[in-house]
């Protein structure tokens, strides 16, 4: 990912979360080191994109959202099997994420490549107080 995505991001983000990142955040994720972000392009068109923090022995999945017009294409599939070879070349142990515990879709993406629940944050969302599940996937 580039600044020069982030307009596409930005709606693409807008469309997918009740409390979307702001422009500001996206930009100080692309300075930090710890912060791998990618797109997928299709054509002139970002169709995705996902953020993640590799830190140690350790990914924590920041973020990941698909066009409403490409989900259920297999774009957020190749996103995470993207982030497990990523780990799997650079020794990573584990990988965790925070989904809401309402999001079976996404919840059902993660447990096909292996992801289970581990954990619960209570009230974690701000804007309804939501649960987020922990999920780890163990290398």
């Amino acid at each position: 990912m580039a600044e020069v995505h982030l307009s596409q991001v930005l709606e693409i983000e807008k469309s997918s979360f009740p409390v979307p990142f702001s422009e500001n955040l996206f930009q100080m994720e692309l300075r930090l080191s710890v912060a791998h972000m990618y797109v997928g392009v299709g054509g002139e068109r970002v169709v995705g994109y996902f953020d993640f923090w590799h830190i140690g022995p350790e990914i924590h999945l920041i973020n990941i959202a698909v066009h409403p017009d490409c989900r259920h294409q297999g774009v957020g599939g190749q996103f995470i099997r993207f982030m497990i070879d990523y780990a799997k070349g650079h020794e990573v142990k584990e990988i965790y994420l925070d989904v809401r515990e309402s999001n079976a879709v996404a919840i059902h993406l993660y447990e096909r490549f292996g992801f289970k629940a581990v954990a619960v944050r209570d009230a974690y969302y701000e804007d309804n107080k939501e649960n987020a599940l922990v999920m780890e996937l163990r290398l």
